[in-house]
């Protein structure tokens, strides 16, 4: 049963998915015809869902419908979320165009941030392998409130937010807005990171030095490749708290991986950045070594074993979520300590206990 595997079971289902990666990553190196399937019904069931909960299972519908030894029912259901995330990304794709129209009539100028900027940036040769959630922008602060009402004019709507906070915690986006046909939401930020997670990236100087690409027809602005990966580091570790929990989302390190391929930028290069705090320096070098997982990285040694070891003990032991969560609650308090006048409003008090019973709940991975 799913609920009795053990700690060794979990590693090698995350291992068998990170080999199936290696050759979406790089399929010179690792051919896809290699792959093993494995022979259990129950097996196949939890590699499934692993995929489905790593969010990678459009990416991996690329990679295994030619595999001999993969069920036809598991390529069905892949061939499936390909076409359907690949509809949806579609209509993605049209909002962002339609943003980015939007926008520079204005005078505006936005930078696209995370999975909108791997789209359009052209980092997924076939943009229907990436799942996305929503469209991510940045521009000057005092541009967001424009570029609100610019959205609004076409179609985009603000929907229900959270009940008010005295002291908000995500002090870093506008409430996200989202078009009422199409379903696309999109979150306009006015700082790249929230002020909890520290101030390793600048949003002036990220804007300054963006970069413009080409896809389909229109040209977007994107953040440089080394920008990209410290925010994907930041975000992904810190911010979603992956490092506290010793797992990762391979969905996040696969963008990682794909940025890193072609071995433009180094650890060393991000790491010797001066706005880097000095007690967030660990999550963000482990978080980078975990490229690693996916093939030949950039980064060899003693560091990059560290990582995998740390990542590979935090999956088969997976840490208590009371910890997690107590661990989560005084971060947020040592970094925001006006942030405990929230938990006194009783509007927030139903949120804080579908988070608390959400949190508590038994790790998938």
């Amino acid at each position: 049963m799913i609920d009795r595997e053990t700690g060794e079971e979990r590693w090698r289902y995350f291992l068998w998915l990170c080999t199936a990666l290696k050759s979406f990553v790089d399929p010179a190196q690792y051919p896809a015809q290699t792959i093993e399937w494995p022979a259990s019904p129950g097996e196949t069931v939890r590699l499934v869902e692993m995929m489905d909960g790593h969010k990678i299972s459009p990416a991996l519908a690329s990679i295994l419908g030619d595999v001999a030894t993969v069920p036809s029912e598991v390529k069905d259901h892949l061939h499936a979320v390909h076409w359907l995330n690949g509809q949806r990304n579609d209509t993605i794709l049209a909002g962002i165009a339609t943003i980015g129209r939007q926008l520079a009539m204005q005078g505006i100028d936005a930078i696209f941030l995370k999975g909108a900027a791997s789209l359009v940036s052209g980092l997924y040769t076939d943009p229907a392998t990436r799942f996305l959630g929503d469209i991510d922008l940045l521009v000057a602060p005092q541009e967001a409130e424009g570029a609100s009402r610019a959205l609004m004019q076409c179609g985009f709507t603000e929907i229900a937010v959270k009940p008010a906070s005295l002291f908000p915690r995500n002090r870093h986006h506008l409430a996200m807005q989202r078009n009422p046909d199409t379903g696309v939401g999109v979150e306009i930020h006015f700082a790249v990171l929230a002020p909890m997670s520290g101030a390793a990236l600048d949003g002036e100087a990220l804007r300054r030095s963006a970069v413009s690409v080409s896809f389909r027809g229109s040209t977007y602005r994107v953040p440089t490749i080394e920008d990209r990966v410290l925010h994907n580091v930041i975000h992904h570790q810190i911010t979603d708290g992956f490092y506290h929990r010793r797992s990762c989302s391979l969905r996040q390190i696969l963008d990682l991986a794909l940025l890193r391929r072609d071995g433009e930028v180094s650890t060393q290069q991000i790491l010797q950045r001066r706005d880097i705090p000095a007690k967030q320096r660990a999550a963000i070098e482990h978080g980078i070594h975990l490229t690693a997982i996916l093939g030949p990285s950039p980064d060899s040694g003693e560091l990059v074993d560290r990582a995998i070891r740390r990542l590979e003990h935090g999956i088969r032991r997976p840490r208590n979520h009371i910890g997690i969560v107590a661990k989560s609650y005084l971060h947020e308090l040592r970094s925001r300590p006006l942030g405990i006048v929230n938990f006194l409003l009783p509007s927030r008090w139903p949120g804080r206990i579908r988070h608390l019973r959400s949190a508590l709940k038994r790790p998938h991975y």
